[in-house]
């Protein structure tokens, strides 16, 4: 795998191949973090738009929490080798996917809202509240992904094999 040594957007499979050989370089994991630091940065800079409701500031540390927890447990646990390298490789991959598949799901809806002349809803009190839960969800399908992503790299590496 020394030819395609470019981060991955899209693509699993060659993720998912190099963590399974214990192919993926130090110096691409350390893109990930990179990669993961700076869309974190952008992501959780507050906007008047988009203004946190109680409950978002207990709920989404703990989804957070059980999210690593979870694609620990799906790596091995402490059984499992390498889960730093296998969660940020591929939850960088995963979010990203996410990410395009809510941005045009959102988009089409604006439009599809917009054409049909109904925007005046978005007024309305319970929006924020639908759409910290429609994010909160959203999460949890990210690290759910996450973790049947590596569960398959666990049960199907050379490194994890038991003696």
């Amino acid at each position: 795998m020394e030819g395609d040594r470019t981060m991955q957007f899209i693509d699993l499979r060659k993720v998912k191949e190099q963590l399974r050989n214990g192919d993926l370089p130090a110096v691409d994991v350390v893109r990930y973090v990179a990669g993961q630091a700076a869309l974190g940065a952008v992501l959780f800079v507050p906007s008047p738009a988009g203004k946190a409701i109680d409950w978002d500031l207990l709920t989404f540390p703990l989804l957070g929490i059980g999210g690593v927890v979870y694609c620990y447990r799906c790596n091995g646990a402490s059984r499992g080798l390498r889960f730093a390298e296998r969660y940020l490789a591929l939850s960088w991959v995963v979010g990203w996917r996410a990410a395009l598949a809510a941005s045009a799901l959102v988009a089409i809806s604006a439009v599809a809202l917009a054409l049909a002349g109904q925007m005046e809803w978005l007024q309305q009190e319970w929006v924020p509240t639908a759409v910290s839960a429609l994010t909160f969800t959203l999460i949890a399908c990210i690290y759910w992904r996450i973790g049947t992503h590596l569960h398959d790299v666990h049960g199907n590496s050379s490194l994890d094999a038991s003696p």
